[in-house]
């Protein structure tokens, strides 16, 4: 089997955040309509923002939560230009005005949060949050009222909304404790698929049904809707995984960051499936990887 292209990658640029960064808690927002801003969950009940644009001396500024974050979100609400910042907790998601610095909505959430997307979904003609927690899915517009609910087989621990087909709308995919990975149309289960452990990250490619899945097992690996197209598994935990076209050829590589520091670029193109074409080390745990184009220069 050929060996994946090399791909080249260099750091442009840093930013000390200076706390703990939870894993999976990082979003990219356009908080003020314009400008890309980076929001990340820590310890201690609090969301810490980067302003990407921010020429001053202290580009960084904090939210108090005042409850630990289970999971972070960030978009438009239908007919407004500003992203808005979902925050989830044990017990319930508020979505926050990061430039007025205020909740637009406040919701308890009995089943809890362990996680979050938000868009649009099936049938729905306006933007929601998807929520999932203890055995639900449960889904809230701009203004908090509910507009979708269903069930999952266990607790859930990752979601993520993508097309199933070309020219589709966004399906509901949930990774649940049972080591299911379930694809709603709707509020009913299309399908699904048994792994070896519960999935902790869910996140789409570039190509409508294929997805990436991350397990707590330090397992790796891409779907084309129900089929496993590759996996990698390493004895480190797997933080986060992303998709982004790292060459420009394109397909989207799979961007995976690991709990000792590892940062990996893995192709997921033909043969070359799964392979590594770029590696790094850095000297903590890659909590977050995200794909944006977060200072605007293309």
């Amino acid at each position: 089997m050929p060996e994946a292209r090399p791909v080249a990658m260099t750091a442009t640029f840093s930013i000390q955040m200076g706390t703990h960064l939870n894993a999976r808690q990082a979003v990219v927002g356009k908080f003020d309509g314009t400008n890309p801003c980076l929001a990340v969950g820590t310890s201690g009940g609090r969301v810490v923002i980067h302003d990407s644009h921010d020429t001053s001396s202290d580009p960084i500024r904090f939210l108090n939560i005042n409850r630990a974050t289970t999971s972070l979100a960030a978009g438009a609400i239908q007919g407004k230009k500003q992203d808005v910042l979902f925050v989830g907790s044990q017990s319930a998601v508020f979505a926050y005005n990061v430039t007025d610095n205020s909740d637009i909505f406040f919701k308890d959430v009995g089943d809890g949060v362990n996680a979050m997307a938000y868009g649009t979904v099936g049938t729905l003609d306006t933007p929601t949050i998807i929520v999932g927690g203890n055995c639900s899915v449960v889904g809230f517009d701009g203004e908090g009222e509910e507009k979708y609910w269903s069930v999952t087989g266990d607790n859930v621990r990752a979601i993520t909304l993508l097309p199933w087909k070309r020219d589709s709308g966004d399906h509901v995919v949930v990774g649940s404790d049972d080591n299911e990975i379930r694809v709603f149309n709707g509020d009913e289960v299309m399908c699904k698929v048994t792994e070896t452990a519960p999935p902790v990250q869910l996140m789409p490619t570039l190509s409508a049904g294929r997805f990436i899945y991350a397990l707590s097992n330090g397992t790796v690996g891409v779907y084309d809707q129900q089929v496993r197209t590759w996996r990698s598994k390493s004895k480190h935990k797997i933080e986060s995984v992303v998709a982004c076209d790292v060459d420009f050829d394109g397909v989207a590589e799979v961007l995976c960051g690991w709990s000792n520091g590892k940062f990996e670029v893995r192709s997921d193109a033909g043969q070359r499936n799964g392979d590594a074409s770029f590696k790094d080390k850095f000297g903590s745990a890659v909590t977050n990887v995200l794909s944006t184009d977060y200072r605007g220069e293309g």
